[in-house]
């Protein structure tokens, strides 16, 4: 599905709700598309979130991060 600006929405369904991400192809053609096609091939289907880091949940670090960390099945 695409949102009202064009970008690539994926859905991942997990067992504590649903994560919707925008592939931003415009800024990253070439990784948005392996991405999608991984993401079609269902090479994530069964895989596992490992964490979430949000500037909240970091406040001991100098530098902040935002990245959520998933592997693969």
């Amino acid at each position: 599905p695409l949102p009202g600006d064009g970008l690539p929405v994926v859905v991942f369904e997990t067992d504590l709700g649903r994560i919707e991400i925008e592939v931003d192809a415009a800024a990253a053609p070439v990784t948005a598309r392996n991405f999608l096609r991984y993401v079609d091939a269902g090479h994530y289907d069964g895989g596992r979130f490992h964490r979430t880091v949000r500037p909240d949940n970091q406040p001991q670090n100098k530098v902040k991060i935002e990245v959520v960390q998933a592997g693969a099945a």
